[in-house]
Order: structure tokens, then C-alpha cells, then sequence
């Protein structure tokens, strides 16, 4: 499996690799690292420090080209059979559009590693964005196809409520979630599939009790968090 993490700067690309990383060591998996993000100062040696935590190789390169890294990481992968390999690229505007090209080529190298690869394209999104949240869904989703969202630094006042407005403009809706006990940065890995009829109806009672559920699971229980959720899950119709 082969997951590629994109995003804007600052929104928890590198960190959410590194929860993420741990929780799918603890479902059995072998993971490896790639360190895609060439351009800021310190990345590589941020994820290697996670790489560290959490006992996992991380295939890096000074100041390489990202689609390079990507490539050695796939390929690395297949030889060591392991089980998924997790690509971090650099934080870009989805207005720079030569960087959104540098995306676009990420993924064109990928498919050439593995058939199919990435098998995964999440966006980390920052909590805190509000409604520009759809417009970095919109330009992501079209450089590099999209299948889930990330939400992070839900441990504040907001409480990505945008999510809705995603459901109902963007015809992206949540289909399930899993929840991390770690700590509060990391609150919900919100999964995104494509709605083949309507986006509102397909999101039933069902599913949020099970978001519910998992929430209160992983001991995150905060009135924030189940006013948000109950708020998101009406504007869906599924509350």
C-alpha cells in the first residue's frame, strides 16, 4: 500500500505521518518512510526523528528531487515486502501552480513504481482553516485525485465544521473514521470516498454512531468535539 501525504504548509503533514505510522504498527503492519519534503529546512530530519520513535526506516535524500525519493521508496518497499510505505511531499499553496505540477509528477512516478500506486492521496488539513478548506480540497483533489482528509489541531476552538460544506459542495463526503490515543493534535483521520448519487443521503444514522464510538474509544469525549460532530452529522443528514 502506498500512501501519499500532501498539504499546505503548517498543517501536520509530517506529524500525522508519524502518528499515523504508529497506529498502523500496532495493526500488524511493517511500515516504511519517505522523505519527500526536500525544501524545507530540518524535514528530513523531522521525520527521521519519528522514523526513530517509532522504529522505521526512512528513505531520504539531500535536497533530491521528491519524485526521485518517492521512486526509491516505492521500489525499496517492494523489495523489503513491507506492507505500506508513506510518502511525505513539501507544504505548497495550491496557488503555486508549478508546485502543484511538482504533485502531479509525484504521482505520475508513483504509478510507474507500482501499478496503481498511490494507493492512497490524503490531504492534511488544518482544523483551523475554516471555508478555504474547500478550495485546497478543489486544487488537490485535481493535481493528485484525492481519496481521504486528514483534519488536525482539533484540541482548539475550531472544530472543522467545514467538513459539511466539503460534503455538500465538493460532493466529497466522510464514510468512516479512526481515531488515535495520542496526543490532542491528532484528534480523527477522517476518510474520503467519492459519492456515486447523492453526498447527503448516503451518510446515514449508522456511521456517526460509529464515529461516536470510536471517538469515546480513544478516550476523546470533550463537548467540542460531539457538539462538532453532532453539528456536521445534521448538516449531513445523519445526525
Amino acid at each position: 500500500l502506498v500512501m501519499m501525504i500532501t498539504g499546505v504548509n503548517g498543517a501536520g503533514k509530517t506529524t500525522s505521518i508519524g502518528k499515523l505510522a504508529h497506529h498502523l504498527q500496532h495493526e500488524g503492519k511493517t511500515i516504511l518512510l519517505a522523505a519527500g519534503d526536500t525544501f524545507r529546512a530540518a524535514a528530513r530530519e523531522q521525520l527521521a526523528e519519528w522514523g526513530l520513535r517509532n522504529g522505521v526506516q526512512v528513505v531520504s535524500q539531500q535536497g533530491g528531487d521528491p519524485a526521485a525519493v518517492a521512486f526509491d521508496a516505492v521500489s525499496a518497499g517492494r523489495a523489503r515486502q513491507t506492507g505500506v510505505v508513506i510518502i511525505d511531499t513539501a507544504g505548497r499553496l495550491p496557488t503555486q501552480n508549478h508546485l502543484m505540477d511538482e504533485l502531479r509528477k509525484i504521482r505520475r512516478v508513483l504509478a510507474k513504481a507500482m501499478d496503481g500506486a498511490p494507493h492512497e492521496s490524503l490531504l492534511v488539513l488544518d482544523g483551523n482553516t475554516g471555508q478555504n478548506m474547500l478550495a485546497q480540497v478543489k486544487a488537490f483533489d485535481d493535481a493528485v485525485a484525492l481519496t481521504g482528509l486528514i483534519v488536525t489541531k482539533l484540541d482548539g476552538t475550531a472544530k472543522g465544521g467545514a467538513l459539511a460544506a466539503l460534503a455538500r459542495d465538493v460532493g466529497i463526503v466522510p464514510v468512516a473514521a479512526a481515531v488515535l490515543s495520542t496526543p490532542s493534535v491528532w484528534r480523527a483521520t477522517l476518510r474520503l470516498a467519492r459519492s456515486a448519487g447523492s453526498a447527503l443521503a448516503t451518510f446515514g444514522r449508522g456511521l456517526w454512531a460509529r464515529v461516536k464510538g470510536l471517538l469515546a474509544h480513544g478516550g476523546i469525549t470533550g463537548a467540542r468535539v460531539s457538539q462538532a460532530l453532532s453539528r456536521a452529522g445534521a448538516a449531513l443528514g445523519g445526525a
